[in-house]
């Protein structure tokens, strides 16, 4: 296949200290990814379609919901999450179960992924199953360049893809996640332009601006990181141009921006 040759989701990696060969890692810093080992990111979606067919965005739906609910949720919580408005049939539930643990089993060769105890209703995947969002937690902990810098490499774009199901935002989780790069963004941006190191600078920016292109503390790192009057010039007329859309950016451009 094009996995080898193309810039697509299919041929991203991470950083390789941060990886462990029985690892199977559910990624949601973009596009959802699954990856198993050394291997490259396979869209989440096409990966599970193979097996699970038309059910294949539910699959990966519920595989994305416990992989940013630490790897556990009861039947319920997810239920009220996905679907508060209509109720999903025993049949509908244990069906979808078994699709989820036979897509698991075809991409990564183990069986026995996910568990779900009928006696308290929970859902769990196994130990081996990780997430980009673990990691990112794990490399910012310490707050060193060299880590957040490591940590800002794994978002690949809007944090559960252009498209999220509306769970993400019901709860404020996409807005946990949002905040939280957008925090190693701007740390690694004061390091960086401190250091003299500018490029270094606009990069962890941009980074963060793949979460929330609003954060004005961005653009002000990319206005700080621009190496003259026509790229300062630029970055204002992008930040016009963003603010225009939804309404009046004169009276939202914040001091610290002007």
């Amino acid at each position: 296949g094009t996995a080898h040759h193309g810039g697509a989701a299919t041929n991203v990696r991470r950083p390789s200290e941060e990886r462990s060969v029985g690892e199977v890692m559910i990624g949601f810093l973009g596009d959802p990814t699954i990856s198993v080992g050394d291997g490259d990111l396979q869209d989440l979606v096409v990966a599970v379609s193979q097996t699970a067919g038309t059910k294949a965005r539910r699959v990966a739906e519920l595989l994305v919901y416990l992989a940013a609910h630490d790897g556990t949720s009861t039947r319920g919580e997810w239920l009220t999450d996905i679907s508060p408005d209509k109720a999903l049939s025993d049949g509908y539930v244990r069906n979808l179960i078994l699709l989820t643990r036979r897509s698991l089993e075809a991409i990564t060769g183990d069986p026995d992924l996910l568990a779900y105890d009928k006696a308290t209703q929970r859902f769990s995947l196994a130990e081996r199953v990780t997430t980009d969002w673990k990691q990112f937690q794990s490399a910012t902990s310490v707050g060193e360049p060299v880590r957040l810098r490591a940590a800002l490499r794994l978002i690949r774009g809007v944090p559960f893809g252009v498209d999220p199901d509306p769970w993400t935002s019901a709860r404020g989780l996409s807005y946990v996640v949002g905040d939280a790069i957008t925090d190693a963004s701007l740390a690694l941006g004061e390091f960086a332009l401190d250091d003299g190191d500018p490029q270094l600078a606009a990069w962890a920016a941009r980074q963060g601006q793949l979460a929330n292109r609003y954060d004005q503390g961005l653009w002000r790192i990319l206005i700080r990181a621009a190496g003259d009057h026509s790229a300062r010039q630029q970055m204002w007329n992008e930040l016009h141009a963003l603010l225009g859309v939804d309404g009046d950016p004169v009276n939202e451009i914040e001091p610290a921006t002007l």
